[in-house]
Parts: structure tokens; C-alpha cells; sequence
């Protein structure tokens, strides 16, 4: 996603459930977003502990690069709390890179 732009997680979100057929639905390795997960300044430790096992479960939302690589887009928390658990993986719901830009200002 390009530097300066925003994302609509709540519309994304909203198409999502709407046409869950249109979007790609996978397990990801949640090591493959450490990056991502860690070192954020807005990532409350506070809050990712008092998250319940079921809401640390909820997909994550990514998006595909045109090269291939993923971007977090929504669910740091959650991926957190995931690896506090001891979980490996998380499912997940990934944007393409035509999708991301129709949710992107």
C-alpha cells in the first residue's frame, strides 16, 4: 500500500461477509508477519493479554502485494495474542491488489 494512503477496514470487512466467494480465505504462518507484529507503537500489551481466545482467533486481514508479499492490514492485536497463545498460524483473509486499492483513500 502506498505511504500516505488509508485503508476502510470497516467496508473491506463489510464486503468480506457480504461475498466471502470474491476474497482468498487462507492459513497464514503467523512467524511470516512477526515483522509486522512486533515493535508497533500502537500495539497495547495491555490489551492483547486481556483478549479472549475467540476474539484472538477472528481472520486477520491482509492484502497481496503486486511482488507477493503480505501486508497486515487489520488484526495486530489479535496476531499477538495468537503468538501469546502459542498458536502457529492464523486464518486469514487476503485482498488482492485490486481489492486493496477499491478500499484505499
Amino acid at each position: 500500500m502506498d505511504a500516505g494512503k488509508t485503508f476502510d477496514v470497516s467496508s473491506a470487512v463489510a464486503e468480506i461477509l457480504a461475498q466471502p466467494v470474491r476474497f482468498e480465505h487462507a492459513e497464514i504462518d503467523l512467524a511470516s508477519l512477526s515483522s509486522q507484529i512486533r515493535g508497533r507503537s500502537k500495539l497495547t500489551f495491555h490489551y492483547v493479554a486481556a483478549m479472549t481466545r475467540a476474539n484472538a482467533r477472528r481472520p486477520l486481514l491482509l492484502a497481496r502485494q503486486s511482488d507477493g508479499s503480505l501486508i497486515l492490514l487489520d488484526g495486530r492485536h489479535r496476531a499477538a495474542r495468537s503468538l501469546q497463545l502459542g498458536y502457529v498460524q492464523a486464518a486469514a483473509w487476503i485482498l488482492s491488489p485490486d481489492q486493496l486499492s477499491k478500499f484505499s483513500r
